[in-house]
């Protein structure tokens, strides 16, 4: 399946909603995504992870564009909503070089960033009890 410019797509994964960015960065891509933030502020949904991890193009370099992105999630953040951002290495690194987004959470992969928000240690099989049965 082939990616447009712009794919922005909202799925949920472990009952965490994953607003999920793909193709080429633009300002069609940043409307779209803030569009859906909003929508997600409304309904009350508070866990979220914004995954840009698949998108390109995206001006990293640019400290305007790292304010963007905390405006953007300020909606969520003042709901007390737990948001995580999921990016490449490179992403991760120029955001914590940055000073601004430092109050942002990060992650390297969906499962890391569900993990976090659900308290639950990624890798672990969740909470073990054995159960005997009567022949």
């Amino acid at each position: 399946m082939a990616i447009s410019s712009a794919d922005v797509t909202i799925y949920q994964h472990s009952g965490v909603t994953i607003l999920n960015l793909a193709g080429e960065w633009s300002d069609d891509m940043q409307q779209r995504m803030r569009d859906m933030l909003l929508a997600l502020a409304k309904s009350a949904h508070l866990e979220v992870v914004v995954n840009i991890s698949k998108t390109l193009l995206v001006p990293v370099s640019d400290p305007s564009w790292w304010k963007a992105l905390e405006s953007n999630l300020q909606c969520l953040i003042a709901h007390h909503a737990s948001v995580n951002i999921v990016g490449t290495d490179a992403q991760l690194q120029m955001a914590s070089r940055n000073w601004l987004v430092r109050s942002l959470r990060w992650s390297t992969s969906e499962e890391e960033a569900v993990c976090r928000i659900r308290g639950v240690l990624q890798g672990s099989a969740g909470i073990k009890c054995r159960a005997w049965f009567e022949e």
